[in-house]
């Protein structure tokens, strides 16, 4: 806390007897300002936020919001270099312990009986790492079969049963899905996250596939047996026979079933309020659906939020993000427009009973699907300090697949892009710099830290004209600060020059190759350059 200085008056009349009399003003505390960034939408902590302030008239919260694919990146490049411009942030449960490991998070030890107090011993084992607490549990989470009433009547298919004995198999599903779509559905079937883990790990689980990571701390890939493939071959094909949408981003999938062009959707409890409020859809929910000859497995975990190391007001940042986790209020305010189960029980109970009530006939069944998904059939992501490498990974295979990429040729890739990338860095330097698998400041990144646009600071670090010398100081500083590198690629596009390393090998999976080119893109990374893999069949020209 920073205060005004005091104010200093002495008496001529005292100074000459030889005595001294001060009189202080009253100090007047400056508002300090906790920068929070995160993924949700705006609307999902405003009242807590509100709230807060109005109780703590000298904390104000500053949202920083970027993309679910951005944060991560930003979080790295900005905290990881020792940027205090953000304060608290949304920390994904299983990316903890790698979070943790390089450095990107405040050791939260201290509050350990208060948060086992107000949440459950899987949410402190959750954003626990090593046996100290590094984050604050935000929310938990499940998964839901809605279906789109007016579109299953149309096709002649009676809406599934909300009791999870008489769980869809995908086999019926999807059956029912094409009938749906014959009949005059613009889609029969859609995920909400597509080609996110968090969504696709429940098939491969259900399958029999696995995780996709094995070994005692869950580094080594697993993600080329043949039910891995199976099951992505399962998924590429959804799109490629037209039953979902292919080329629609996450963000696009919820309003396209609002609108009444998805028959089957699998999706999150979030969707309640804005399907909730639509006079036109008529809803329902009914369980996850399963693979016949497996189990069923629905996807679980949510955000927690976590305070940066480089905070320049810890405690107040502590306070706002207990305030939206451990307090049962502000808990509970943290869903008034974002319907996912609060982590605090006594918030949970409250929210879950709101919920069930939110949507009438369609949200009925809620409570008692919930509380049997969570105790029965719900499964973590792996809680591993290779994670975060993991999912960036496969995230993109999932979207590779998408797209029309062959699951069986590609396999290989899938299992090589991972080995080598899953141990995280530690910490080398005060600033927190570090190589191997971070992903390079950009400038958006630095745009992002002063508040201006993209544009403004390529001009300033172009040296274009335009800008004063304040502003340019300012956007360099920040660069220098953030770790940003010019990209090599960009200035070869630029300058109409090349800057390529070429590196051929006869098999990237004889294990000295796959060192030597993981070596080579450490190198390349560390000047800026960009790595752009391709195979070759044996006997084909490079």
């Amino acid at each position: 806390m920073k205060y005004r200085p005091f104010t200093l008056r002495l008496t001529a009349a005292i100074l000459f007897a030889g005595a001294a009399t001060l009189s202080f003003a009253p100090a007047q505390a400056e508002d300090v300002t906790i920068n929070f960034l995160h993924a949700q939408n705006e609307r999902t902590y405003g009242p807590a936020i509100e709230a807060f302030e109005k109780a703590n008239p000298g904390i104000k919260i500053r949202q920083q919001i970027v993309p679910f694919d951005q944060l991560n990146a930003q979080i790295q490049a900005r905290i990881g270099a020792g940027d205090d411009s953000i304060d608290i942030y949304g920390a994904d449960e299983p990316r903890v312990p790698a979070l943790a490991k390089r450095g990107l998070l405040k050791d939260l030890s201290s509050e350990t009986e208060k948060v086992t107090a107000a949440t459950t011993p899987e949410a402190v084992s959750a954003t626990s790492a090593n046996g100290k607490l590094y984050a604050l549990p935000q929310w938990t989470s499940t998964q839901l079969l809605f279906y789109n009433k007016e579109l299953l009547e149309k096709a002649g298919i009676e809406p599934p049963s909300a009791d999870p004995a008489k769980r869809m198999s995908w086999d019926e599903l999807l059956a029912n899905a094409k009938k749906a779509q014959a009949a005059g559905a613009k889609y029969g079937f859609g995920f909400e996250q597509v080609d996110r883990y968090y969504q696709l790990q429940p098939l491969f689980e259900s399958s029999g596939a696995g995780s996709g990571l094995t070994g005692e701390d869950l580094l080594t890939p697993d993600v080329n047996s043949p039910k891995w493939v199976e099951t992505l071959t399962w998924y590429g094909d959804l799109y490629k026979s037209g039953l979902s949408p292919r080329g629609i981003p996450a963000e696009q999938m919820s309003p396209l079933f609002l609108n009444g062009q998805i028959a089957y959707f699998v999706a999150g409890p979030w969707n309640f309020y804005d399907f909730g409020k639509s006079e036109n859809l008529k809803w329902g929910i009914a369980p996850h659906p399963y693979f016949t000859g497996g189990k069923p497995v629905t996807a679980t975990d949510s955000w927690a939020v976590g305070i940066s190391p480089h905070s320049k007001h810890p405690e107040e940042a502590l306070k706002f993000a207990a305030y939206t986790t451990i307090d049962d209020e502000g808990a509970l305010l943290t869903t008034a427009a974002n319907p996912l189960p609060p982590a605090n029980k006594a918030a949970f109970v409250k929210n879950v009973e709101e919920q069930t009530k939110l949507g009438g006939e369609a949200t009925a069944p809620y409570g008692d699907l919930l509380a049997y998904e969570l105790s029965k059939t719900s499964v973590s992501r792996p809680r591993t300090i290779g994670y975060v490498a993991f999912e960036e990974v496969m995230n993109k295979a999932f979207s590779d697949v998408r797209n029309g990429a062959d699951p069986k040729a590609d396999a290989r890739p899938r299992r090589e892009a991972t080995q080598g990338d899953l141990q995280p860095p530690e910490v080398s330097g005060p600033t927190g710099a570090r190589g191997g698998g971070m992903p390079l400041a950009t400038i958006k990144d630095i745009a992002l830290a002063l508040g201006i646009a993209p544009s403004t600071v390529s001009r300033g670090l172009n040296g274009q004209p335009g800008l004063s010398e304040e502003v340019r100081q300012r956007i360099v500083e920040t660069a220098a600060r953030v770790g940003y590198r010019p990209s090599g690629i960009a200035r070869a596009l630029r300058s109409k020059t090349t800057r390529t390393i070429g590196l051929i090998v006869p098999s990237i999976l004889n294990p000295f190759f796959t060192d030597l080119a993981y070596a080579v893109e450490l190198a390349a990374r560390a000047r800026g350059l960009q790595r752009h893999r391709r195979q070759f069949r044996r006997g084909a020209e490079p």
